[in-house]
């Protein structure tokens, strides 16, 4: 995930850092501000990797990677009662994936409901607008909350809380590059 922008052209998060000053960025923005999650519970929904490798959502950033399918994810993984099949796109460098095992029908909208997850810092009183889209997006990941991603669907986040979202399918394989920014109000 390239929390900073996908026209940027770095492989990572920001350009000319090593991995470790990568995770010291993403722990900061976990920590200090809000984590946008995806829930990855749904056969059509999946992560890959850098490479478009293949990854295991219960080994990613938030989940305990021992946690077993069904666990109380109350108690099995970083956040309060976030499932492990949720996996950080802010502290992961991750691709989402619809409908890679099952495939999807072609030329169709289908809604997700809660597909993003939404933790702010238990500390912060603060409140984030969380933006998807805007320059890149709105293509395949169409809606988040019922907003255009086109337009930039701006979820205003002070608590834990969820949004649905929706996908357009054409008759091939359709790829985008996604923004996602997190501001403080």
């Amino acid at each position: 995930m390239n929390v900073f922008g996908a026209d940027s052209g770095t492989d990572g998060l920001v350009d000319g850092v090593d991995q470790t000053t990568e995770d010291d960025i993403a722990d900061t923005i976990t920590s200090n501000a809000v984590d946008v999650l995806v829930d990855t519970s749904s056969s059509d929904v999946s992560v890959k990797g850098p490479g478009d490798n293949s990854v295991d959502a219960t080994n990613l950033f938030p989940s305990n990677p021992d946690a077993q399918d069904g666990a109380n994810p109350g108690t099995d993984g970083t956040y309060d009662n976030v499932s492990h099949k949720y996996v950080s796109l802010v502290a992961n460098d991750v691709k989402i994936v619809f409908g890679e095992n099952n495939g999807l029908p072609p030329n169709s909208t289908l809604g997700y409901t809660g597909l993003f997850k939404f933790v702010p810092n238990a500390d912060s009183n603060s409140t984030f607008d969380v933006t998807f889209g805007g320059e890149n997006g709105g293509n395949v990941l169409t809606q988040v909350d019922g907003k255009s991603v086109t337009d930039g669907a701006v979820i205003s986040v002070s608590s834990n809380s969820s949004s649905g979202a929706e996908i357009t399918t054409e008759t091939s394989a359709n790829n985008e590059d996604l923004d996602i920014s997190i501001t403080e109000q």
